[in-house]
């Protein structure tokens, strides 16, 4: 391999006769080594020059490697020892390439032949529009044509390598997802990886020229709900919104926040560093940063981004603020979603509350008379006391009549 530090894969190299058919087709083994079948020669051969040619098989799909076209040409002539075996002389030689200087009539030893393949090498930096110097903090990826992504950094003020990631020949698109403190955004750069397996990328971010204390914020607040305008709320579900600097959402000016729901129903982030007197268009995208209007989650339910107050955002006032809501509409309850329990209307906390001191009022009632009748003489049928109290007169005549008694007895 021509990096060094690159792990050597498995190729495979062919071995063809003068007619350009194939022999035989072998692979390197760990130690790069290729080996072919032994080649058989007999009497009618003596006096005969046989050529063959070697080259490494380019697979018919482009992949993240850089393949060695070079094709060798190799001509053997038998010769007779005189001692009843048959010797060999074998010439090699090969056209020159853009790697590789003209062999011409060489003779043949296990190194003449070789193939030095690589891995495909892109480049990225990132730095000030202005003075050109590198900047650290900005996080990039890149993706693919059909928006996987391929890797992303954030970067240290040094080139970034993305090394045998990217195939030669294919088209890759460069994305800040967020800048700088005190840059803006740049916009994406589409890029093509050349035949030779390398590009160079550089991507300028401008300064952002507005004064702290000029700087406006907006937040943005989403909601999720069901098509009946029930609140829902999500298990852990990741979404993105952005700023656009105009209404078909094509130039996005502003970092790419993630909205994070963890058993959440409403999630507001802010943005700020922005510019009072522009405006701005508030959108639902991708995580590349692509507006979208409509998606489908987990398991297949759609879902759309409901702007009813509209998209556009604008602040005159130098230092303002504002914010902005809008809402994710569910066709269904998706997995890993659940419905929130409902709120209270005005009316029906109001007549709870009538409800709840109409019970007061009369249980605080029946608790008095029951304290009432616990502290209070018992009378009327539950204790006949008439009869009690002749008891009681008839007693005290006989202690009065015992009483003149005695005193006339000691007389």
């Amino acid at each position: 391999m021509k990096s060094e530090d690159t792990v050597l894969g498995t190729f495979l190299f062919e071995l063809k006769d003068e007619a350009g058919s194939v022999i035989e087709t072998a692979a390197n083994d760990a130690n790069g080594v290729i080996s072919f079948a032994a080649i058989y020669y007999d009497q009618e051969d003596i006096g005969k020059t046989f050529t063959y040619t070697v080259n490494e098989k380019i697979p018919g799909t482009a992949d993240t490697y850089v393949y060695d076209s070079t094709v060798y040409t190799v001509k053997v002539t038998v010769s007779d020892n005189g001692d009843g075996t048959l010797g060999t002389a074998a010439i090699v030689s090969k056209a020159a390439d853009s790697t590789s200087d003209t062999i011409s009539g060489t003779a043949y030893t296990d190194t003449v032949i070789a193939f030095v393949n690589d891995v495909t090498l892109a480049t990225i930096t990132k730095t000030d529009a202005t003075t050109g110097a590198a900047l650290a903090g900005a996080t990039l990826r890149v993706i693919d044509a059909d928006g996987n992504k391929i890797d992303e950094w954030i970067s240290d003020g040094s080139a970034h390598v993305i090394t045998g990631k990217l195939v030669a020949g294919e088209t890759y698109r460069l994305i800040e997802v967020s800048a700088p403190e005190d840059y803006r955004v740049a916009d994406a750069i589409t890029f093509t990886v050349g035949t030779d397996g390398t590009a160079a990328v550089e991507m300028k971010d401008p300064k952002n020229e507005v004064a702290k204390e000029e700087q406006i914020s907006v937040s943005v607040t989403k909601d999720l709900v069901l098509d009946d305008d029930s609140r829902i709320g999500a298990e852990d579900a990741t979404f993105y919104v952005t700023l656009y600097s105009d209404a078909d959402y094509t130039t996005r000016v502003a970092d790419i926040v993630a909205l994070n729901y963890v058993y959440m129903d409403s999630v507001t982030v802010t943005f700020t560093g922005l510019q009072a007197g522009m405006t701005y268009y508030a959108a639902e995208c991708d995580e590349n940063g692509d507006m979208i209007d409509s998606f489908k989650v987990g398991d297949g339910i759609l879902c759309y981004a409901d702007f009813e107050a509209g998209h556009e955002i604008l602040v005159t006032e130098t230092g303002g603020y504002t914010a902005l809501s809008f809402v994710n509409r569910f066709y269904d309850l998706p997995t890993g979603y659940y419905i929130e329990p409902e709120e209270p209307s005005v009316d029906q906390e109001t007549e709870y509350t009538e409800e709840s001191e109409e019970m007061s009022e009369t249980e605080s009632e029946i608790e008095t008379e029951k304290e009432m009748e616990t502290s209070s003489v018992q009378t009327g049928d539950e204790i006949p006391i008439a009869p009690y109290l002749v008891l009681m007169l008839a007693a005290l005549a006989v202690l009065l009549i015992s009483g003149g008694y005695r005193r006339r007895e000691r007389r």
